[in-house]
């Protein structure tokens, strides 16, 4: 059949997971490629069949997922539908490697691509964009996806948990204003006074200013001695 060979085409075509360069990568710098990226519920899915004019027929799987969380790109539906090419129909069996699979109910956090013409997404690099989730230490710690490639099994590493991809995914907080910043660091500006009705201001003058008073005085004071001291010094001569 021909669904057959394409499935075998793209078998060939399609590098095997497990020996990509993947493992080499960071699960952040993963997440940079991926367009969107959300937490969600998986609900249900169905196969559709579809036929090109040229008689060749492709499978496609639809997962309906309920989204609890946007973690990235502009996702605000509270539903949206996975697809991925590949599933089993009327005596049809269309299987790829390195496909993600489904179960009803489960967790996931799915890194995907845009979205596709018939307003579906795919996920991003096939299983590798599709992670489960579970509870250790407290912790919501990511499963499978990329993660089964990129860790030792000889060495396991820490656990990454859905909060540190949380944080790799954080915008930067922008700078706080100056008044905003002094109130956080608990230095409040000096109040600026004003005059009291019925109470003249004081009039000496500023720390400041006195002291540059205080200085033009000396200088003045010099002066005067100097010009005496020349005075009394040519009088003298003469006499």
């Amino acid at each position: 059949m021909k669904l057959h060979f394409i499935s075998m085409l793209l078998a060939l075509l399609l590098p095997d997971v497990s020996a990509t360069s993947f493992h080499a990568e960071s699960i952040e710098s993963f997440a940079s490629k991926a367009v969107h990226i959300v937490r969600g519920t998986v609900r249900s899915q169905r196969v559709e069949k579809v036929t090109a004019p040229n008689g060749d027929i492709t499978l496609y799987t639809y997962a309906l997922v309920e989204v609890k969380e946007p973690l990235k790109g502009g996702i605000r539906q509270s539903e949206i539908r996975i697809r991925k090419i590949g599933g089993e129909s009327d005596g049809y069996r269309h299987v790829i490697p390195g496909s993600p699979e489904f179960k009803e109910n489960e967790e996931t956090v799915l890194f995907l691509t845009g979205e596709q013409e018939d307003g579906s997404y795919e996920i991003e690099s096939l299983e590798m964009g599709k992670f489960g989730i579970r509870i250790q230490d407290g912790a919501e710690v990511l499963t499978g996806g990329m993660l089964q490639f990129s860790q030792d099994p000889k060495k396991p590493g820490k656990p990454f948990t859905l909060e540190d991809l949380k944080k790799s995914l954080r915008i930067p907080v922008p700078t706080a204003p100056v008044a905003v910043a002094e109130k956080q660091s608990g230095l409040a500006p000096a109040p600026e006074t004003s005059p009291t009705p019925g109470v003249s201001p004081d009039p000496r003058p500023a720390p400041a200013e006195t002291e540059s008073g205080a200085g033009l005085v000396k200088v003045i004071g010099i002066g005067s001695l100097l010009i005496l001291g020349f005075l009394a010094f040519r009088f003298r001569r003469k006499h």
